[in-house]
């Protein structure tokens, strides 16, 4: 649970809980979001102090460099400790995922052309957590998924339904 605790320590810049009323907040939900969404930032517009800001705290890999230190390329590097720090971090804290993206009302340095997959990916993110919490486990049944996923006239309607092949 240590190496829990550390984890959240690192993704807040030292602080334990998302909290709206740290100066830091906007940035700390910027790192959140960013590991859950594996989030890319446009290389097109001067967002070189943010990306330097999640490089520098070791939230993001730098893989490019280009015309003279002005644009950075990064992507998010897969830990599954982090991604479970911050499962822990969004569902404790007063705002639910949904009200986290919709803080970010700047998210124009996010790739434009990923929108439609943000919102997929929104939509199985939220079952996804709200059917491992249910569970209490790390893992979780399909039907456990699909159960959160669906409402639940739709589940309901899906486990009376007989294979058709």
């Amino acid at each position: 649970m240590e190496l829990l605790q550390f984890a959240k320590q690192k993704l807040l810049n030292g602080w334990s809980k998302l909290d709206s009323t740290n100066p830091t907040h906007h940035a700390q939900t910027l790192t959140c979001l960013a590991i859950r969404f594996a989030l890319e930032f446009n290389a097109d517009l001067n967002l070189h102090a943010i990306a330097c800001k999640q490089v520098e705290n070791h939230m993001q890999l730098c893989i490019a460099v280009m015309t003279g230190f002005k644009q950075l390329v990064t992507i998010m590097g897969l830990e599954p400790l982090l991604a479970k720090a911050v499962l822990l971090l969004l569902h404790r804290s007063d705002k639910n995922l949904v009200q986290h993206l919709a803080y970010h009302s700047d998210l124009n340095y996010i790739n434009h052309r990923w929108c439609s997959e943000l919102v997929a990916a929104l939509i199985i993110m939220q079952a996804q957590d709200t059917a491992i919490v249910k569970a209490n486990r790390r893992w979780m049944f399909i039907s456990e998924f699909i159960e959160a996923l669906l409402p639940l006239s739709a589940y309901n309607t899906l486990q009376s339904s007989l294979p058709t092949l």
